[in-house]
């Protein structure tokens, strides 16, 4: 099931319908909640070790090692909004996460149309 369709299906009901919410969206949830934390905790990093945290994110993944192409698609993406590589308060987190839950519903609807 892909993250559209369960995004599209809970709205339908959170508009009239009671029922559980389906497992894919509360992972999709949980996941954008641990973005955005870590989103904001790399802003405090930044703010607290300034050039050395700097230079520790550009050699580090961000959460999980992607693959190299991946990883600058999402950079450029995040650039291309914000006109920087990384968020530098809450307002460029919640769009970040906003890039994050759009590239995580794409990918989820290609997926199960591929398969």
């Amino acid at each position: 099931m892909s993250y559209a369709y369960t995004v599209s299906t809970s709205l339908g009901r959170a508009l009239g319908a009671t029922s559980i919410p389906s497992p894919t969206l509360v992972w999709l949830i949980q996941a954008l909640i641990i973005i955005g934390i870590a989103l904001f905790e790399g802003i405090k990093m930044m703010d607290k070790h300034g050039e050395q945290y700097q230079q520790y994110r550009d050699k580090t993944p961000f959460l999980l090692p992607l693959s190299g192409l991946l990883s600058k698609v999402i950079i450029m993406l995040i650039y291309f909004f914000l006109e920087k590589n990384y968020p530098e308060n809450i307002v460029e987190v919640v769009l970040v996460l906003i890039l994050y839950a759009v590239i995580l519903i794409a990918a989820s609807t290609i997926l199960v149309l591929l398969i």
